[in-house]
């Protein structure tokens, strides 16, 4: 019997040291990621939020954790509505065990605003038992700028051949008609 007690406390010290191992390797990779790496627990309060993140927004790991958050929307009325229907949708998420996406305008501590994809998957253990969520925040601004510019000039080429007095005909590579 007691053979088997120090076994089982020796297995349990494993299994804790292990989980803080995989913890530790986890929270060093959001440190070095240059936006927003975020896990919560099993009742989707956040449990780390990655340093390069909190330094965007200008907050504190408990202020940001404390709705902090609901900050980064702004103060008007549409604001407090995109928090709240943002909010439903994470709650819906948690209870279906669903992976969450969001993408939306966050104002860093500087002033500038940045477009944010948020993206985050429920992390399951053994039993089927929610540990909690673990999530990233991207900064897609550049990438929004890139194709929005792309379409406009997309659309200043198709109003300058449609309004041409002349047929200017396109093709494929392989020869047939595309335009």
């Amino acid at each position: 019997v007691v053979a088997i007690r120090r076994w089982l406390r020796e297995r349990q010290a494993r299994e804790v040291q292990a989980a803080a191992l995989a913890d530790a390797r986890y929270r060093a990779v959001g440190d070095v990621i240059p936006f927003g790496v975020w896990a919560t627990d099993s009742h989707g309060e956040l449990s780390y939020v990655s340093p390069s993140f909190l330094s965007f927004i200008g907050m504190s790991f408990e202020e940001y954790r404390k709705s902090g958050w609901r900050r980064l929307f702004g103060p008007d009325d549409a604001s407090r509505d995109d928090v709240e229907q943002l909010s439903g949708q994470w709650r819906t998420a948690m209870e279906q065990r669903q992976p969450f996406e969001y993408m939306r305008p966050v104002r860093g501590a500087d002033g500038a605003t940045r477009t944010v994809f948020g993206k985050s998957i429920p992390i399951i253990d053994l039993n089927g038992g929610l540990i909690g969520y673990a999530g990233i925040n991207l900064d897609v601004t550049d990438q929004q700028r890139a194709q929005h510019d792309l379409r406009m000039s997309d659309e200043r080429y198709r109003l300058l051949i449609d309004t041409t007095p002349a047929m200017i005909p396109t093709t494929h590579a392989d020869g047939t008609g595309q335009y």
